[in-house]
């Protein structure tokens, strides 16, 4: 059976886990905070240590302010931050850490493009024995056209993970940026393989499954058919939170659906 996760803080109280999650998505920089102290750090991992659930994962990896893309990127304060967040991470129990970060890699303008995919391969390149120390995975996560101006597509995040070369570095595939970007079945199956972690939200509201009508039949037929066995978590804007259960429920049967 697949694990299901919720992005959010740890589920120290259960609810999540009395909803049928499996595991909990944390916020890189608000629970494993890698630009402040060991003291700072240390009550978040006193809390992520007594969850009921495990915290399998966790997102936003780098502050908007920790630029890898343009002039004024510091590779030095890049890996240091990576290590110390990939280090952290090990420690909680996460598994993955999710590269969007939207406002770090996005290009300045008037910066070239292709400039930026060549920063972006560096620090990928780099990225993998920094991860693999820690036994974490740096999944490159495709945002929407409005959320950045880099990395929109699947393919376009496998050329990061093709440059990276290394097994600790794959693709995260999100079921709401591959609605609204328009991408199909074509741009996903062939990089399956290379997946290692998978958000969800229906599209257009980005709410939780079975809260607006949604068709998320092509991307997870495709995740199944390539052979994905792994972790979903729910990244949304929740409709009905009251109704977590009822979320877990619809996403388990459309991913039975799929199958």
């Amino acid at each position: 059976m697949f694990r299901i996760g919720c992005c959010g803080g740890a589920d120290t109280n259960g609810a999540l886990k009395d909803a049928g999650f499996d595991f909990c998505e944390v916020n890189v920089q608000g629970w494993l905070v890698p630009l402040e102290s060991e003291a700072v750090f240390a009550p978040h991992l006193e809390v992520m240590q007594a969850s009921r659930l495990p915290c399998a994962a966790a997102n936003c990896f780098l502050p908007g302010s920790l630029k890898v893309t343009g002039p004024e990127v510091d590779l030095g304060r890049l890996m240091d931050y990576a290590g110390v967040a990939c280090e952290r991470a090990r420690r909680a129990g996460i598994r993955v850490i999710v590269f969007g970060s939207g406002g770090a890699r996005q290009v300045p303008e008037g910066f070239s493009h292709e400039q930026a995919m060549d920063q972006l391969a560096e620090f990928a390149r780099r990225l993998g024995p920094v991860a693999a120390a820690s036994d974490v995975i740096i999944a490159v996560e495709h945002l929407t056209a409005k959320e950045c101006n880099i990395l929109t597509t699947l393919p376009e995040c496998a050329r990061i993970v093709a440059a990276a070369g290394h097994p600790n570095v794959r693709l995260l595939a999100d079921s709401y940026h591959w609605l609204v970007e328009g991408e199909t079945p074509a741009s996903l199956a062939p990089l399956v393989s290379q997946v290692a972690h998978v958000h969800i939200a229906t599209a257009p509201g980005r709410v939780e499954p079975g809260a607006e009508p949604c068709d998320f039949t092509p991307f997870l037929r495709s995740l199944l058919k390539g052979g994905y066995a792994g972790n979903f978590s729910l990244e949304c804007n929740w409709c009905r939170p009251e109704n977590k259960a009822a979320a877990v429920a619809a996403l388990r049967h459309l991913l039975a659906a799929a199958g």
